[in-house]
């Protein structure tokens, strides 16, 4: 039995993902099932692996840059690596010195009990699990279900694409014509927002943009559940944030700041004064070694935190704790990848971020970015 999606459209693509959802959900049988998992964006291998380690993966799907891609098995080992190496070097002689083979994963073919699918799915990378047509064996139980369907192709074609921001406004539209936003004002301003943000896209004004994209963000956050069904906002959400990490991409590195950086943060908790804005991007350094760097932030009720540390100049590690000081969660990745938090579910009150230096490393004129989310 093979199962292939019809989907010629964003509006397509998002009932195809509310019908995945709405089949993961329902499943119910204890055996393991074949699946594939797309990624909102393309992701390094050990962060696929972080996210997939409770499955067993067969084959990964990655995207190329500036365009393309390709399978491959797994796990890879050092002649895999050696072989993909040596294609990049040839494809750089018809597309150019700029073009990289693999940028990131986009996609991975699994094997993991229906629970565990429910799990990946929750994940905020995660766009979709598709684990077939396996509804239907309960009509044809002799049947084996091949998941034909790429939808890390769809989703790059009809989410994903250049023009997300087209994509983004068609869901705005639709979303308003079947009432899940009951307020005109709210979508007047909101499709305000993006139409801002792609007239300065497509004048090359990346921060810009990227400005407007977060408004558009923090007030559907702020609507939903209120004047936005929160499903609908979710979508929203999860199409506008693919766009702004895309961006990011072309916003150049910022000037570096001169050597005599004061130290600009609190060194322990105890020295915090002021409560940091939940949302906000939070520019610091880390200087001298050992300089630790503390903030504060509050809930106001129970929700999902996000907390993110990019743009590392260095090996930084971020922490996490409750008001008591106790560590909730630490992130220690090694080399300079994004640090990131995520709980779901947390109470209301204060929890205190911090952010320190691997083995004492520092940089006193490249700043890394702090950012706390809560939805």
């Amino acid at each position: 039995m093979y199962t292939e999606a019809f989907v010629t459209g964003p509006g397509d693509m998002a009932a195809y993902q509310e019908l995945l959802s709405n089949r993961l959900a329902s499943w119910n049988a204890q055996t393991p099932v074949n699946a594939r998992v797309t990624f909102k964006l393309p992701l390094p291998l050990d962060e696929v692996e972080d996210i997939l380690s409770s499955a067993d993966i067969s084959s990964l799907r990655f995207a190329s840059s500036p365009e393309g891609g390709g399978g491959v098995g797994y796990p890879l080992d050092d002649k895999d690596w050696a072989l993909l190496a040596l294609m990049e070097i040839q494809l750089k002689k018809d597309m150019g010195d700029s073009f990289k083979l693999i940028e990131g994963f986009v996609a991975a073919e699994i094997n993991a009990q229906p629970t565990t699918l429910r799990a990946i799915a929750e994940h905020p990378e995660v766009f979709v699990v598709d684990m077939g047509a396996v509804d239907l064996l309960e009509q044809y139980p002799d049947a084996i279900v091949i998941v034909g369907n790429d939808v890390a192709y769809k989703y790059e074609t009809y989410v994903g694409s250049q023009c997300v921001v087209d994509s983004l406004l068609y869901f705005l539209d639709d979303f308003y014509a079947q009432r899940l936003i009951d307020d005109q004002a709210v979508y007047e301003s909101l499709r305000e927002k993006l139409v801002a943000a792609q007239q300065k896209l497509a004048q090359g004004d990346y921060e810009g943009a990227i400005a407007d994209l977060q408004a558009f963000m923090d007030e559907v956050e702020a609507q939903s559940g209120v004047h936005i069904d929160p499903e609908a906002a979710e979508q929203l959400l999860i199409i506008a944030d693919c766009i702004e990490v895309r961006t990011s991409r072309f916003v150049p590195e910022p000037t570096p700041t001169p050597t005599a950086v004061p130290d600009d943060v609190p060194n322990s908790m105890a020295e915090i004064a002021e409560t940091s804005p939940n949302g906000a991007r939070i520019e610091r350094y880390i200087n001298p070694s050992g300089d630790e760097d503390w903030f504060r932030f509050e809930l106001a009720e129970v929700s999902n935190i996000n907390v993110q540390v990019t743009s590392l100049p260095a090996d930084y590690d971020l922490y996490l704790y409750d008001a008591d000081g106790v560590l909730l969660e630490a992130s220690e990745r090694r080399g300079v990848r994004e640090e990131r938090i995520i709980r779901k579910d947390q109470p209301a009150g204060y929890y205190y971020v911090q952010v320190v230096g691997y083995d004492g490393a520092w940089d006193a004129d490249n700043s890394y970015l702090l950012r706390f989310k809560v939805n």
